[in-house]
Order: C-alpha cells, then sequence, then structure tokens
C-alpha cells in the first residue's frame, strides 16, 4: 500500500487508502499482526466500540495514534493484553477485592486501573504511575495480542472532538485515509465503551461509566465481604 504522511505540529496529515477486512475472513488475522508488527496503527472491533491499536511497546506507533486522534498523550490509554494472567506482567493487583473483579468481569467490557509496574511508557502510564488494562472477550483481539506478542493500546476509534464510531461508514469517514486497515464484524457486540474503574485504593472507584454496571461490581466486591 502507497501513502505519504507527515507531522506539522499537534496535526496528522496523511494520503492511504484503507483496507478494509471482516476479521471472519480468512487471513486477516495474520494481516493485522503485520500491520501492528510494522509499527502502524489499525482500525479494530471490540466488544463495545470500535478501538484504534497498535504495539503500545513502540513509541513511533504510539505518538501517531495520538496525532490521528487530535490529543495529547498527557492523557493516558488502555492497553490490551491477552489474558487475565498475562496482567501481573505490566500491572499489580493490590488488593483482593480487585483479585476478585477480575475473576467475576474479565475478560469483558471492563477497564481497570491499577499500579504500573513501569514507570515510563509514554502514552499509557500517567504521572500518577497508573496503568489502564483490558482483557477484551473479543477473540481477534486476545489473537491479536498474542501473534504480535505485545500489549496493544487500547483507545477508541474516534477523533478528539468527534463521536464514537459505531459503523463501517463512520469509520471510513474519519478513518479511511489515515489508517493503512480497518477491521470490522457486522456489528459491535455492545455498542457503547467499556466501564472504567480504579481499583488502587481501598474500594473500587468508577472513572467511566459503561458496558458494565458500576452495580453490579460492587454486588461482588460486597457479596463476598460479608457486607
Amino acid at each position: 500500500m502507497n501513502s505519504t504522511c507527515s507531522r506539522v505540529g499537534n496535526d496528522f496529515h496523511t494520503t492511504m487508502t484503507a483496507l478494509i477486512r471482516c476479521v471472519e475472513e480468512e487471513g486477516s488475522l495474520e494481516t493485522a499482526i503485520g500491520f501492528v508488527a510494522l509499527g502502524e496503527a489499525i482500525v479494530i472491533p471490540t466488544e463495545t466500540i470500535f478501538g484504534l491499536t497498535c504495539d503500545a511497546e513502540n513509541k513511533g506507533a504510539v505518538e501517531t495514534v495520538y496525532k490521528i486522534k487530535g490529543r495529547g498523550s498527557e492523557k493516558p490509554s488502555a492497553v490490551f493484553v491477552p489474558s487475565t494472567d498475562a496482567i501481573a506482567e505490566y500491572a499489580q493487583i493490590e488488593h483482593e477485592y480487585a483479585e476478585r473483579i477480575v475473576r467475576e468481569f474479565l475478560p469483558g467490557p471492563l477497564t481497570i486501573v491499577v499500579r504500573s509496574k513501569r514507570k515510563f511508557w509514554p502514552g499509557v502510564v500517567g504521572e500518577d504511575g497508573k496503568i489502564g488494562i483490558r482483557v477484551s472477550s473479543e477473540p481477534f483481539i486476545g489473537a491479536l495480542a498474542s501473534g504480535v506478542g505485545k500489549p496493544l493500546l487500547a483507545t477508541s476509534a474516534n477523533r478528539s472532538g468527534f463521536p464514537d464510531c459505531l459503523s463501517l461508514s463512520a469509520l471510513l469517514d474519519q478513518f479511511g485515509d489515515v489508517v493503512p486497515l480497518i477491521l470490522y464484524r457486522q456489528k459491535p457486540a455492545v455498542q457503547q465503551a467499556s466501564t472504567v474503574i480504579d481499583l488502587t485504593g481501598s474500594k473500587p472507584i468508577l472513572l467511566r461509566a459503561g458496558a458494565v454496571m458500576f452495580e453490579e461490581i460492587l454486588k461482588t466486591v460486597w457479596s463476598e465481604d460479608g457486607n
């Protein structure tokens, strides 16, 4: 695929035509792995809304995602990891109630904010030393993260100030000429972003309401605490 791109200030300019593939198509996973391994940003389906992703350990790729979105990296994005077992490589689960939440709700449409084991990870770890972790129940994401062998940046596929993309036509409008690959399913399982909760304190704190009801999370915590 031929493309040209340039960076001017905080703007991202590119000329390309995205390859559009359904994740059920044979070879779509290998195609996605290839683009991500080359340091490209791509659009992927999740169990909630579409996401914009890349190799989260590739600094240049992470910078590209933020430039495409039109926002600064001072507001970190979460990362996809392939399984709950992989969380321990990047983060610390400090509380027993948090471990119960992980067991009950992951994989699923939940982002947990926990203590990062890495102090410096631009675009991923905030100044407070916290990291957002997603273990998606969308099988393609787990397979992609495993195939690349790296955590994947997990941010919504929409440009700053624009609504979330909930259809292929919306993806093409926002990303058809700025990413090399757009992957889709016929329809997202839940057209709502993941719930985001902070698990670093003595109790869970809701940071963003989403696909998992916070009340259900609290029931899991308190029912096993006997309160």
